[in-house]
Order: C-alpha cells, then sequence, then structure tokens
C-alpha cells in the first residue's frame, strides 16, 4: 500500500488513514483540532530558534512524580516505577502530540510514553503541545480519558478543558496519565 506524508508534521501515513496518527491533522477537511482561541501557528520555528535565538525554543522533561501517582484512582495501574529515569525531548514541531503508540499505529506520537515505564493512563492521542509564530508554547487536551493537569505540584493542579489551549510559562509542570509530569522549559 502506498504510503503519503502528512502536510503538518511530515510523518507518513496510509492513503485509507482520516487522522495523522502523530500530529491528528485530519486529511479530510486540511485542518488539525486546533481551539477557535489558539494562537495561529508556523509551520517552521520562529526565526529566533532556527538561528539558535532563545525566542522560541522549547524542551519537555519528562519524569514519573510519586506524590501524583498516589493521589490518582488508579487502582488497576501497575506498580509505580522507581527506577524510571527523566527524559528531556525538544520540541522542534509547530505541533507535537503527546500520547501512547497504538498497537495498530505504526506511527508513535511525537512524544511517545508507551516506552519505558509505559504509564496506562496516558490516551493514545493525550494533550499537543503547539508551538506559536511568536515564540509561546501552548498545551490542549485532546480529550483524553483521564485529563492534563497543569500546576506547580500535585497538591495544586488545575484540570484542562478538552479542546481549550493554555499559554505555558518557562518551569510549568504538566500532569498526565498515572505518574508523568512533564517540565517546559524555554531556552
Amino acid at each position: 500500500m502506498r504510503q503519503e506524508i502528512c502536510p503538518l508534521c511530515g510523518r507518513p501515513r496510509r492513503p485509507v488513514q482520516a487522522h495523522c496518527p502523530a500530529c491528528d491533522h485530519n486529511f479530510r477537511t486540511g485542518t488539525g483540532p486546533l481551539p477557535a482561541n489558539a494562537v495561529p501557528l508556523r509551520a517552521d520555528p520562529p526565526p529566533a530558534a532556527a538561528h539558535g535565538g532563545g525566542a522560541g525554543r522549547w524542551s519537555a522533561r519528562l519524569s514519573v512524580d510519586r506524590a501524583f501517582f498516589e493521589r490518582g484512582d488508579d487502582a488497576g495501574a501497575p506498580a509505580f516505577p522507581e527506577q524510571a529515569r527523566p527524559v528531556t525531548v525538544e520540541l522542534t514541531a509547530a505541533r507535537t502530540v503527546v500520547g501512547r503508540r497504538s498497537r495498530s499505529q505504526r506511527t508513535p506520537p511525537g512524544i511517545d510514553l508507551s516506552g519505558d515505564p509505559g504509564d496506562p493512563g496516558v490516551s493514545r492521542s493525550h494533550a499537543a503541545l503547539e508551538l506559536a509564530a511568536d515564540g509561546s508554547l501552548r498545551i490542549t487536551d485532546l480529550g483524553s480519558s483521564n485529563g492534563t493537569w497543569v500546576g506547580p505540584d500535585p497538591g495544586h493542579l488545575v484540570r484542562l478543558t478538552p479542546g481549550t489551549a493554555v499559554a505555558l510559562s518557562d518551569g510549568d509542570r504538566v500532569y498526565l496519565g498515572s505518574w508523568t509530569r512533564m517540565t517546559v522549559h524555554r531556552h
């Protein structure tokens, strides 16, 4: 079967797919699931990021958080992954889907949380990080089963409304799934 390329993120896709498995771009309408209040996005990084400046370069540090795990009601979840090591991901695409690889999809999301330690509480397309033309970063919950939360610690969290983009600042913490903490940093 012939593969095509997603015009938004550049990942391969099969012609029978209605949505890109990586960025959730809708191939039928030519749009992504952007909320009405989203800042317009650029296909390439903002000029400062492209030239090594700091205006639009972001990274996400992924780690496990025991306090977040313990406040949840994941009775069927596996044991907390004590030995998991933090991972840092550079955010270079205009839109990065955070989620879990689907067994039926060959292309993983931009940030794939199905690998070790494999957070079982993360949806296939859980949230999207969006780099705006002005270099700012926003996050949108994509209708995940367990929600996306933002706050300084697990005791002081605000649950995001699905489909509504929320601006993030350097050092903000995003909590999702059973134990995943994602701390964003601007460079």
